[in-house]
């Protein structure tokens, strides 16, 4: 399979030291217990992907000494992911108090334990000039389409109480892996965490409630098929992570190029064939809600 350098493998190293270390000391000391030259280290710092006890490393403001026994989590990329741009085309909407963005594939919303900075998040604020721009809500990294944006943290907090209260209407398209068994229906199912599969994020839904699960729905219909594939959109009534993904697989019907959840057609697929195509919700300017449309990406294969 060829690299995708949209997604670069990830090289993690644990350390745990016994004795104090100044800060002045920490590249060369990293570097000699990683291998990693002065450089690289230096690279990863500067990305965000060093965390001490924990807590990620604030280059900005580092303490004069490094307690002894603390444990140091260093997280760097293989080889640097491709850039993806955002430009002024990929504002989908804008008024004093936040913004609607189409986000491509690949690009994580919110910074990972990598990169602080590669993520559409630190992308909007140059873009926009608001450097206190904040996501009030999540896309999965494939998954490409509308992710709704305060330009503070107030402005942001506003609409995440719509996504809370679900006032907030969704609508997803996806390609399937084969025939759903009807032309419309209900997923319905509760959805927990695997923590078996780390570090994979993976989830898996039963009927009945488990301890820690969480009750999911989603509304779907059929809108094509041809071949052995299906064109659905999906009307997610919760926002659990993966749901439509899990769904859908619990059907015998993944989503193209999910390779996680039994989607086939992976390298033919230059992603999770899944598209935020449409979100409504309310503006403080406005009595009735806005809706805001995401085209499909050339990305997407249907």
């Amino acid at each position: 399979m060829p690299i995708n350098r949209h997604n670069p493998s990830v090289e993690t190293q644990v350390i745990i030291l016994e004795s104090e270390i100044p800060s002045d000391n920490l590249i060369s000391v990293l570097s000699e217990h990683t291998k990693w030259t002065p450089e690289v280290v230096t690279h990863l710092v500067k990305e965000g992907g060093l965390f001490i006890n924990k807590k990620r490393y604030q280059e900005s403001a580092p303490p004069h000494f490094i307690p002894a026994n603390s444990r140091y989590e260093l997280f760097l990329f293989t080889e640097s992911p491709d850039d993806i741009p955002i430009t002024k085309e990929h504002i989908l909407y804008e008024d004093d108090t936040c913004l609607a963005i189409n986000k491509p594939a690949w690009l994580p919303v919110q910074g990972t334990k990598v990169s602080r900075w590669f993520c559409l998040e630190e992308k909007v604020r140059e873009l926009t000039g608001c450097p206190q721009a904040m996501a009030a809500h999540r896309l999965d990294r494939q998954t490409s389409g509308v992710v709704l944006f305060g330009k503070d943290p107030q402005k942001t907090g506003w609409v995440m109480k719509q996504f809370s209260a679900r006032q907030v209407h969704k609508i997803y398209m996806a390609v399937l892996d084969g025939f759903l068994p009807q032309e419309e229906g209900t997923i319905t199912g509760f959805m927990w965490r695997d923590f078996k599969r780390l570090p994979q994020v993976y989830f898996r839904i039963s009927e009945k409630e488990k301890p820690k699960s969480k009750a999911s729905e989603t509304h779907y219909k059929v809108i094509e098929k041809k071949e052995s594939r299906t064109l659905v959109r999906a009307n997610p009534i919760t926002g659990r992570t993966h749901q439509l993904r899990v769904h859908f697989a619990s059907l015998g019907c993944p989503i193209v190029g999910d390779n996680l959840y039994g989607g086939r057609d992976y390298v033919k697929a230059p992603s999770v064939q899944l598209h935020a195509a449409e979100i409504d919700f309310f503006v403080k300017s406005q009595r009735e809600p806005v809706k805001i449309t995401a085209p499909l990406p050339s990305s997407f294969i249907w």
